[in-house]
């Protein structure tokens, strides 16, 4: 990563959660750089609700992963651009902002190490801005939700660490999402990703079942570390005997499997799947 400024960081991560979590795990970074990033409210309140941001609100409110100003040219989107954002926003069921910033994602991640400094249009022209790039975006959303919970996860797992360079920050933060309802709004994520899947159509293909199976799997193994590492100390954990009580009822109605049974509902095939139903061991065990 080249060197930046402070502000430029923190910038960095508010649009893109991958690298804000492994910068966390890296523990490397200037004393001056790490205060910018642990007091940054954005980042802080992020933290409290990982995937608040990219769930659609009716209001149209949703927090945005934009660069915002001092970005780089790729944070302003052509008419064009933000007309094909538009449109794909209902599809990936998120406001048309975090559509948009999808989107600036999407052309760094295609267009990065390529030749286009001396490009003369947007780059967004170099895209290929058609219903064939819905997939992509998908993709992207997907691994923002898990990589935001991994953020999540580094900030917990550095609280509990006295040897990582953080170590003192992240106590500090977890100390102060544990006391502003973390524990609570984590199982509430955990509720909501492990319901039945929602697929496009009653009668989904072979394809779009498995693929949705699997992204619900994977951000349940996500949100459940998230919850195992906030209970982790009882010093910090203010876990309330009746809401673990409530989530072991839960557990015992998914069978350990996560969201596997209810999906199996409806497409028994799934139980067959050697690597789904390894996955779905994989929740049980963190349950």
């Amino acid at each position: 990563m080249p060197e930046m400024q402070d502000g430029e960081l923190v910038q960095r991560f508010r649009r893109s959660a991958r690298h804000w979590r492994a910068w966390l795990e890296r523990g490397c970074s200037s004393p001056a750089e790490a205060e910018s990033v642990f007091t940054d409210a954005t980042l802080r309140t992020r933290l409290a609700n990982p995937l608040g941001l990219f769930e659609e609100t009716a209001t149209g409110t949703t927090a945005s992963l934009s660069l915002g100003s001092g970005g780089s040219s790729s944070s302003i989107l052509p008419e064009a651009a933000k007309s094909f954002a538009a449109k794909a926003a209902p599809q990936l069921g998120v406001s048309g902002e975090v559509a948009e910033d999808l989107l600036r994602l999407l052309a760094d991640d295609r267009l990065s190490g390529l030749p286009v400094l001396h490009h003369d249009g947007s780059i967004f022209d170099l895209l290929d801005l058609s219903s064939a790039a819905l997939p992509a975006l998908s993709n992207l959303l997907h691994s923002e939700r898990c990589e935001a919970l991994q953020a999540l996860a580094a900030v917990l797992r550095g609280a509990h660490d006295d040897s990582h360079p953080f170590a003192a920050q992240c106590r500090e933060l977890t100390q102060k999402l544990l006391s502003e309802g973390l524990e609570q709004q984590l199982w509430d994520s955990y509720a909501r990703v492990s319901g039945r899947p929602k697929f496009s159509s009653s009668a989904p293909d072979h394809s779009e079942v498995e693929s949705v199976v699997r992204q619900g799997l994977d951000l349940q193994l996500c949100v459940l570390e998230c919850l195992l590492l906030a209970g982790y100390d009882p010093e910090l954990s203010r876990g309330d005997p009746e809401q673990v009580c409530r989530m072991a009822e839960e557990f015992y109605r998914q069978r350990f499997l996560g969201s596997l049974p209810r999906a199996a509902n409806d497409h028994q095939w799934l139980l067959g799947d050697a690597d789904i139903s390894a996955q779905a061991q994989c929740v049980g065990d963190l349950c």
